[in-house]
């Protein structure tokens, strides 16, 4: 009888090393575009937390209905994008009831959303998008999460919205830290694979409502996060009830003071709505607002006034604009780019920093950016 054979331990495979040398960089990376203007990021994870009965899941429904109408969502502008959500606490009447009401109060009919805007309540029906085997901090796809992906890819969705976490990946204020790096690091994948926004509920903890439940691990893991809640009366100290107050609490790209929001015509409408600009949409259009733009860049030069290529820069030029005029960033992104590509600007160095100026003119002490 031959001897048994024993077969020895094989090493893991070794992932690609992923390093890159910085001297390679020929020019600047494009900015970070926005689905909500300096709210919601594409390629990223946005978290929306709130106390349970806080109406997180109708302000998400609004949303849907703006992006997939490319019109503003409480007072910001909008991109037009296909949207899927997964709204797993509701079922389809509910669901029904708000889009009447949210179309009613747009001024606009559900016929309107064409194919832009999927719902999937899941009503009896399986919801786990993740599993965690045996002993193992790594999370993996179930089936109707592979399933999910599969059709976001197919329709081009560049919006989920996932409604809630708790029903989707399990209870986040249980994981541990590695468990919910994981998850926030798989669903973050996805976003920037699909080029999309992803954006998930949960709930806060009963200490703090204005917060959210879960560890830090898992907050500090998500690069945008929001936090709805029923503002206090201070004289009274009685919840208002018709009121949500929508508070930033931290982002990596962009951040938003707080949005007082009312209940009206059965959905929420902000308190203080600053009028929008018309956005630059034909060719036309976008030139001529690429011509304004430089003649503003004109007039900061001229005085003397350095300004920024690097466009999250405070001095930059689509931050100087954004303080007089209600532009969304992404259209001020693409101007500034457009000046570059047709050279009608130049960047040079004064000092340490890269700035931008026509070409026409020169800051004293320039020199070449090489």
């Amino acid at each position: 009888m031959p001897a048994e054979v024993v077969r020895l331990p094989q090493p893991a495979a070794l992932e690609p090393w992923g390093g890159y040398l910085p001297c390679e960089i020929l020019e600047r990376p494009k900015p970070r575009r926005w689905l909500v203007d300096s709210m919601i990021p594409f390629k990223e994870l946005v978290l929306l937390a709130g106390a349970p009965k806080s109406a997180k899941s109708l302000l998400l429904e609004q949303l849907a209905v703006s992006a997939a109408l490319g019109i503003p969502w409480i007072g910001r502008h909008t991109e037009k994008v296909r949207t899927l959500c997964l709204f797993l606490e509701d079922d389809r009447d509910e669901l029904d009831t708000r889009l009447c009401n949210i179309c009613e109060a747009y001024q606009t009919e559900p016929f309107a959303l064409d194919t832009s805007l999927e719902f999937n309540p899941r009503t009896w029906l399986s919801t786990k998008l993740i599993a965690f085997p045996r002993a193992s901090e790594e999370p993996v796809w179930t089936p109707l999460g592979e399933q999910l992906w599969g059709i976001v890819a197919e329709y081009g969705y560049q919006l989920i919205i996932i409604d809630t976490a708790t029903r989707a990946f399990g209870w986040p204020a249980k994981w541990s830290g590695d468990k919910a790096s994981n998850v926030a690091i798989a669903l973050r994948r996805k976003a920037t694979e699909h080029n999309a926004a992803i954006v998930v509920t949960d709930h806060t903890n009963r200490a703090d409502a204005g917060s959210f439940a879960g560890t830090n691990t898992w907050w500090g893991s998500i690069r945008a996060a929001m936090n709805l809640r029923i503002p206090i009366d201070e004289m009274t100290r009685e919840p208002e009830r018709g009121k949500r107050v929508l508070r930033d609490l931290g982002g990596n790209y962009g951040s938003f003071e707080p949005i007082r929001l009312t209940w009206k015509d059965k959905i929420l409408h902000p308190e203080a709505v600053e009028p929008l600009e018309k956005r630059p949409k034909t060719y036309q259009e976008k030139t001529e607002f690429g011509y304004e733009l430089l003649a503003y860049l004109s007039k900061c030069v001229a005085h003397g006034k350095l300004v920024p290529i690097d466009e999250s820069d405070r001095q930059s030029l689509p931050n100087r604009v954004r303080r007089w005029r209600k532009v969304p960033l992404n259209d001020l992104y693409a101007a500034q780019q457009w000046m570059l590509e047709n050279k009608l600007v130049e960047v040079v160095r004064v000092g340490a920093k890269a700035v931008i100026r026509p070409r026409d003119l020169t800051y004293q002490g320039e020199k070449p950016w090489t």
